[in-house]
């Protein structure tokens, strides 16, 4: 996949420092993650858990075990 100037541009911002990822544990914010990763830039993950829906500690726990297993900080509320 070609990148354009401006993705190009982007990723190297990012790479230029530490990045944070609001992190749901939903589709978008985990392919997201693995972007990233692949794309070797340096970023946390923030999780905030509002305990309103059955899946919420489950989806923290996703949270938690990635943040793990790739060596990554994460914060949660």
């Amino acid at each position: 996949m070609l990148k354009t100037r401006c993705e190009s541009r982007t990723i190297q911002r990012l790479k230029e420092g530490k990045n944070l990822l609001a992190f749901s544990a939903g589709v978008d914010s985990t392919a997201l993650f693995y972007l990233l990763r692949q794309e070797g830039i340096e970023f946390d993950i923030a999780h905030v858990n509002y305990g309103t829906r059955e899946q919420s500690e489950a989806e923290q726990r996703y949270a938690q075990e990635l943040a793990q297993r790739y060596n990554k900080r994460i914060h949660i509320k």
